[in-house]
């Protein structure tokens, strides 16, 4: 099975394919050239390392959001591109449900931190079960001072790029509360994510995903959406 994974969420981002659950290509980094190069950029070095180019995927995964705008934007539209123009499915995942999946063996209450510009952070709390996560708070974004996360159980891991930012308007809501300054990078999850539920899961067309923005972009702002 091969599986193309795509990650324009946040500043870093991440690219891989991956062929029978195994990595052949993983990039990720390079903040300081933008993703209009530097996605394309890697998408023409992972299919110049496939025999086959894109034509031999089973499907193509990416973050559909929350996550930077343009990023996401540009992200979605390569995954759409490469699904309209070959064979393969495409398959759209919650940027932050990602970011639990990859370090869904360190915490049994997970609370991904995802860096929203303005002050905020893209957040939910989820609860491990086996390798299943189930929601104990909706997606939202907020500023960290009103976040509450006194009222969940266990320890949980608050990690992702908002953290270190924000880290002090966290530590001192809970005694219980623990803290991992990384974050993680999400095409390897998105890759094993797909293949482990690409039969048994229904697969979005191309024309139905969507990008999940949770807040206005500034431009709907300035228009009063």
């Amino acid at each position: 099975m091969h599986i193309l994974a795509i990650d324009t969420s946040s500043a870093a981002g991440s690219a891989a394919l991956f062929i029978d659950g195994k990595p052949l290509v993983i990039l990720n980094g390079d903040e300081e050239e933008t993703y209009s190069s530097r996605l394309f950029r890697w998408l023409e070095e992972i299919r110049n390392d496939s025999n086959t180019g894109f034509y031999s995927l089973d499907a193509v995964a990416v973050t559909a959001g929350p996550g930077s705008f343009t990023g996401l934007r540009i992200g979605v539209a390569a995954a759409k591109g490469i699904s309209l123009s070959t064979p393969c499915r495409l398959i759209g995942f919650s940027t932050l449900e990602a970011m639990a999946y990859s370090v869904i063996e360190k915490s049994d209450i997970l609370c991904p931190v995802l860096s929203a510009g303005r002050g905020e952070v893209y957040t939910a709390v989820f609860q491990v079960d086996g390798q299943v996560l189930g929601t104990l708070v909706e997606e939202h974004v907020a500023k960290p001072r009103d976040i509450s996360l006194t009222d969940l159980p266990g320890a949980p891991l608050l990690f992702g790029n908002g953290l270190p930012l924000f880290r002090k308007h966290f530590e001192g809501k809970s005694e219980k509360l623990r803290f991992s300054d990384t974050h993680p990078v999400l095409a390897p999850t998105l890759a094993k994510l797909t293949e482990l539920n690409l039969k048994s899961k229904e697969v979005r067309r191309s024309g139905q995903l969507s990008m999940n923005y949770i807040r206005l972009s500034d431009a709907e702002r300035r228009a009063g959406c």
